[in-house]
């Protein structure tokens, strides 16, 4: 069924185009005055910035980006016991719950404010990406359970969507293309979501 998220919403991306790459379908039939937050700070990539803020603009969002400079990291196993551990203990992590709440708090953010959150899935979307694992499981440690938090879903058969009309189908891969990313795969003409679970 088509999805309509509850207001307030609050939309959490490990990266600059993430927000249209995933969610722009949404952001264009339900995004005004979502707050969108952008975790990570690209160096080489900084006047993507600028692209970002522009599309927040457009759909009505108010758009921040955290204070955490992006890295490579290595790949990490997708069973959960693992993924939960090494979030939560390993050091070197860049989106710890501990630190991304640090810096929420530090942009003026809170998390009790929002009734919808929307985040990266487990399995870090479509590419595996680990900062989008790590972002889904720290979401999912910061969140309480009278919350609605919502991951990205690639899986077809899942029952919750947001349809694209044709138009704005169009309009989002024009947004996605501002950011000239290398991505090739087929973009779906529905954006699927699964509803999380509280974990606390």
């Amino acid at each position: 069924m088509d999805i309509l998220f509850e207001k307030p919403v609050l939309l959490v991306v490990a990266h600059w185009e993430d927000e249209v790459f995933h969610a722009g379908g949404a952001l264009l039939t339900q995004g005004q005055d979502w707050d969108i937050v952008c975790a990570t700070i690209c160096q080489y990539r900084r006047f993507t910035e600028a692209i970002f803020q522009q599309i927040g603009k457009e759909v009505g969002a108010t758009t921040r980006t955290l204070d955490i400079l992006q890295r490579s990291q290595e790949p990490i196993a997708l069973d959960r016991k693992t993924v939960i551990k090494y979030v939560k203990e390993v050091p070197c992590v860049s989106l710890s719950p501990v630190l991304v709440q640090a810096k929420l708090k530090q942009a003026g953010i809170r998390l009790a404010d929002y009734r919808t959150i929307i985040t990266h899935g487990t399995d870090g979307d479509i590419n595996g990406h680990a900062q989008h694992i790590q972002l889904a499981y720290t979401m999912k440690e910061l969140v309480n359970p009278s919350q609605k938090l919502y991951h990205f879903s690639w899986n077809k058969t899942t029952l919750q969507y947001v349809t694209l009309t044709s138009e704005q189908y169009a309009r989002k891969m024009r947004y996605i293309n501002r950011y000239k990313t290398n991505e090739r795969r087929p973009i779906p003409h529905c954006e699927y979501y699964t509803q999380g679970v509280y974990d606390g």
